[in-house]
């Protein structure tokens, strides 16, 4: 991830490029929990990278 980029800007990419739209809160099918852990993860791994990226981790 690049942190100068907005996380919504890399959501919009990602879905873009062919995955599924990651804001995306689900209509009750099978899928929902799966695209919402999905959501939560990157999320995390963003905030992270925003946190960390200073002193190269």
């Amino acid at each position: 991830m690049n942190p100068g980029v907005p996380l919504k800007d890399i959501l919009y990419r990602q879905c873009m490029l062919g995955g599924n739209y990651m804001l995306f809160h689900g209509d009750g099918g099978w899928k929902d929990p799966y695209y919402l852990g999905k959501a939560e993860m990157t999320e995390k791994f963003y905030r992270y990278v925003q946190e960390n990226h200073e002193n190269g981790f």
